[in-house]
């Protein structure tokens, strides 16, 4: 009241000599602990009584077209000739004005700014700004008030950059935005993947407003008389001021490709929180906010689980800020229960994790995917796309960097790392309509489902950054059909199996093991034969046969019991 009171008599003495006015709000952002709180006079009269640091007054007409002398004393000051620095403005009438205090009262005795800027107390003044603005828009003016801070980019995360190269204590004004809620990420200038401070700003409800985000206060307080630490603060055209609150948050998709039967449907934790209950095999969630910087123990635990004290595994993580994560729970939970890795690569279950994800496609039109070999029975493979070389020599537990494609339908075509003219098992990828889109590709299930206690076979899917698992059809069966109807009898096998109706001509024989190893090969001229299998291990295995005259090769999987 008192100083409503005081601006009224200083109306009184003003605005009925000069009947011009301009729209202003006063901004106290000066982090100098000297100056926390101040006396603000206009001509020689008390306009602001006990102006704190981080507060603001509304706009309010103020007289325009002549000089004004706006002091600024301690705010224990009984009048203008305590001031501690005076400041001539000129306001033009019907324009409106931010002005804002910023910098320390000695310089000497704070941090240097980085760039060079004088940091001396200082009353910026900012024109053509406004109160309001369009329906569901949010009109932002952006000011760099922190004196020992460099210039840095203004980032709304995963949106836009809302202002490039900002160096103290510059403004950049008039900034519309969609009214919805932000991560504000302040980054170095030209080196956005260093992230300084992200802050939470919840404008959805602030739509046809206007605000003020001013960075305010020290990035090194001790280093500044242990002044207010840095941080954002948004001020409305009432002269309401809110404080950002300070985050650190990163994304992570997670994916569940542990074909273990016994971990089908499991109940994911988070810290002993409830994440993802009755989370099954094969599917997968969109990209999640969680807590960066603090570590997360992931806990595991059965689709019937009641708590995290139930967990079959529990895995640390700790996220890094700004960062995008998958996580794929991948192997098996008793690994001696299942067939051993044909590269000797460990398959106890675990959680994949990895960084530099995408939400959108960085390439215009075409759609890009990371691919992961999650297949624990399965050799090193190469994956031929449309014939074209598209993986090589991926190893379970791989994940590749991002392949970008045209969007269209792919056939691939899965082959041993050291044999492409083997082909494992075959696919239809159908990624037409996956365009700016991106995906995690991830190999799954067993190759020799009966000696991994019948789990799901091998097959290809597509996890989309918004969760949705595409399954690619196997088209193995339409590659490898034989024109002579050629049949493998019995299959499975124990200590012989017979090749029924082979092609005519003399064929060459060959059975291959998972690597893409031949191990038998025989010449062979009957339309049946009986190929010996007893000096193999039990497991799945392949059969070549390419026929003499023709040079047609087709290729069988046989399982040896």
């Amino acid at each position: 009241m008192k100083n409503k009171l005081l601006t009224i008599a200083f109306f009184a003495t003003t605005i009925f000599a000069n009947a011009q006015t301009a729209r202003l709000q006063l901004i106290h952002n000066a982090a100098d602990p000297s100056a926390a709180v101040v006396d603000i006079y206009v001509n020689g009269t008390i306009f602001l009584n006990d102006f704190a640091f981080r507060t603001a007054t509304a706009f309010q007409d103020v007289p325009a077209g002549f000089p004004l002398s706006v002091a600024v004393a301690p705010g224990t000051s009984s009048s203008v000739a305590e001031a501690l620095a005076t400041f001539p403005v000129t306001l033009n009438s019907g324009e409106k004005y931010l002005a804002v205090a910023r910098g320390v009262l000695n310089p000497a005795n704070f941090a240097a700014n980085p760039n060079g800027a004088p940091t001396a107390f200082n009353l910026s003044l900012i024109s053509g700004v406004s109160e309001t603005a369009a329906a569901g828009q949010v009109r932002l003016n952006i000011g760099h008030n922190s004196s020992d801070a460099p210039t840095v980019d203004i980032i709304a995360r995963d949106v836009a950059t809302l202002v490039d190269g900002v160096s103290y204590p510059s403004f950049a004004t008039n900034i519309d935005v969609p009214a919805n809620n932000y991560l504000i990420d302040i980054t170095p200038d030209a080196n956005n993947s260093t992230i300084v401070a992200t802050f939470d700003a919840p404008l959805s409800g602030f739509g046809g407003s206007a605000l003020t985000v001013l960075a305010s206060g020290f990035l090194n307080p001790a280093a500044n008389q242990t002044g207010a630490a840095f941080g954002l603060m948004a001020v409305k055209a009432n002269g309401d001021v809110l404080l950002l609150n300070d985050t650190a948050v990163a994304k992570l998709q997670v994916i569940h490709n542990c074909a273990d039967p016994a971990a089908a449907v499991v109940d994911v934790y988070a810290n002993n929180n409830p994440l993802l209950p009755n989370f099954a095999f094969r599917t997968a969630t969109g990209y999640v906010s969680l807590p960066a910087g603090v570590q997360l123990n992931i806990q595991v635990a059965p689709g019937t689980s009641s708590s995290a004290a139930e967990a079959l595994a529990t895995v640390p993580v700790t996220l890094e800020n700004g960062k995008k994560y998958v996580a794929i729970a991948k192997g098996v939970l008793a690994p001696a229960s299942f067939a051993v890795n044909p590269n000797a690569v460990p398959t106890a279950f675990g959680l994949f994790l990895s960084d530099g994800m995408r939400e959108v496609s960085t390439v215009t039109g075409e759609t890009q995917f990371r691919v992961f070999h999650g297949a624990t029975d399965a050799p090193t493979v190469d994956v031929l796309a449309n014939g074209g070389p598209l993986v090589d020599n991926a190893t379970f537990n791989d994940l590749t960097n991002y392949i970008s494609v045209p969007p269209a339908n792919y056939n691939l075509a899965v082959t041993p790392g050291s044999d492409n003219n083997t082909v494992v098992a075959s696919f239809n990828a159908p990624l037409s309509g996956l365009a700016n889109q991106t995906s995690v590709v991830f190999a799954s299930g067993f190759l020799s489902p009966s000696t991994n206690q019948n789990g799901e076979a091998f097959g290809l899917f597509a996890a989309l950054a918004d969760g949705t698992v595409v399954p690619f059809s196997n088209t193995t069966s339409a590659l490898v059909k034989n024109s002579t109807s050629l049949e493998l009898f019995p299959n499975p096998a124990n200590e012989n199996i017979s090749l029924i109706n082979l092609p005519e001509g003399g064929n060459l024989v060959q059975v291959l093991d998972l690597t893409g190893k031949v191990v038998i090969s025989k010449e062979i001229n009957n339309k049946i034969e009986n190929l010996s299998l007893e000096n193999l291990s039990k497991g799945a295995y392949f059969v070549r046969i390419q026929n003499r005259v023709s040079s047609v090769a087709t290729v069988n999987k046989i399982i040896k019991n």
